[in-house]
């Protein structure tokens, strides 16, 4: 357990050292955004046994704008995800709530149940921990499948887009697992 605590935050460290020593990109289209982990399932339809889920982990690195918290908290910010296949839902992030270095949202405004918790990652000002996990989602959202890398994650809060894609081509398409014959998609950023 000690063994897997320590892995997590040595990669998570590698993660934030690599998104802070990225040259700074253009102004028009901010990065900053690091998905480290992705999970996704398909919606089986009639019943509600086996309904479409999403679990999304990063890091949001908002030195650009210091306007996540405040975004959060005026229901003006997005989370879009997309697979190599029919996968491709756009969750709205209201109903959120500042608690002590957190903002805390849960919603079922959509249709779906979400919650979002967007942690400061080590006293870091400007550094974030994203963590989204979607459930009760339909065929609409998640396609007919198979589900297929690579994964691409947008987030959208105010005027600012950020964009991260997880298993891209050029070596990382092994960062994807398929399972269950296409219908559960597990990806990890390496």
């Amino acid at each position: 357990m000690k063994t897997n605590k320590t892995f997590l935050a040595l990669s998570t460290g590698l993660a934030l050292g690599a998104l802070l020593l990225t040259g700074a990109p253009a102004q028009a289209q901010p990065q900053g955004l690091d998905i480290s982990k992705v999970r996704l399932n398909l919606a089986f339809q009639p019943g509600p046994l086996t309904p479409g889920q999403l679990f999304i982990r990063g890091l949001i690195d908002d030195n650009d704008t210091e306007a996540i918290v405040a975004d959060l908290l005026t229901n003006t910010a997005t989370v879009q995800v997309q697979d190599g296949g029919d996968f491709d839902t756009t969750i709205t992030l209201d109903n959120c709530l500042l608690k002590n270095v957190s903002v805390i949202c849960n919603s079922e405004s959509s249709g779906f149940r979400v919650k979002a918790h967007v942690k400061r990652w080590k006293n870091l000002p400007d550094i974030w921990r994203l963590n989204v996990k979607v459930k009760d989602l339909g065929e609409a959202q998640t396609g007919f499948g198979p589900l297929a890398g690579p994964v691409t994650v947008t987030l959208v809060h105010g005027a600012t887009s950020r964009t991260d894609v997880v298993a891209q081509a050029g070596g990382n398409e092994a960062d994807c697992k398929v399972k269950k014959n296409g219908a559960r998609l597990r990806c990890k950023a390496k």
